[in-house]
């Protein structure tokens, strides 16, 4: 019986064409599935190969319409036109993803993303208002708790997302309190130990 159940998602699996596209929220889980995960949304959403160029694109959104800028701003607009025509550009290909592609695509709903090897332990911040409070059922905690909460809970991977004036400062408290590995949204380049990994993500 237990071999009839899973005989046909096998062969769907089998059947589903290869997409070649990765990067940053895109997944494939165990059933081979191509799956982009949009973090405004919070909703996961299948890529079907025929939606593969179409994705590819989207996903590079950002970089292909800064480039289309810099050519324009290089050959017949000024530096102000080419700027106003990129930020034009990018309102409308941000529209066109969200309601047109996204829509498109089917919505998953079998996938919890955020059990996908990270959870978010804990949320630190200096205000003393917040203190307590939680988000989605995440505590926040104040900085004389951090290097104790890193010890107990064990964590290995901390995101920095505050101002870049505070940033290498933060940084040092990580490291000194045994982070391995920091995921920085703060603009600037950060500087640690060999033994510890950084990935920057610059949203704009």
């Amino acid at each position: 019986m237990s071999r009839k159940l899973v005989k046909p998602a096998e062969e769907k699996a089998q059947a589903r064409e290869s997409i070649r596209l990765s990067g940053r929220n895109i997944y494939t889980d165990k059933q081979g599935r191509t799956i982009y995960y949009d973090w405004v949304t919070k909703q996961g959403y299948l890529i079907e190969k025929k939606s593969e160029k179409a994705a590819l694109f989207y996903k590079n959104r950002f970089a292909v319409i800064l480039m289309a800028a810099i050519l324009f701003g290089a050959t017949f607009l000024t530096v102000i036109q080419a700027v106003i025509a990129g930020a034009v550009m990018l309102v409308l290909a941000e529209l066109t993803f969200r309601l047109s592609f996204l829509k498109k695509l089917e919505p998953v709903r079998d996938v919890d993303f955020e059990k996908r090897g990270f959870y978010v332990r804990g949320i630190f911040d200096v205000n003393p208002v917040l203190k307590g409070l939680s988000v989605r059922g995440i505590q926040i905690h104040m900085l004389d708790d951090l290097e104790s909460f890193i010890r107990d809970e064990e964590i290995q991977i901390a995101a920095l997302t505050l101002p870049k004036s505070k940033a290498e400062e933060m940084t040092e408290l990580l490291v000194k309190y045994g982070i391995k590995a920091i995921w920085n949204f703060a603009h600037i380049d950060l500087q640690v130990p060999p033994d510890v990994l950084v990935e920057n993500v610059h949203l704009s």
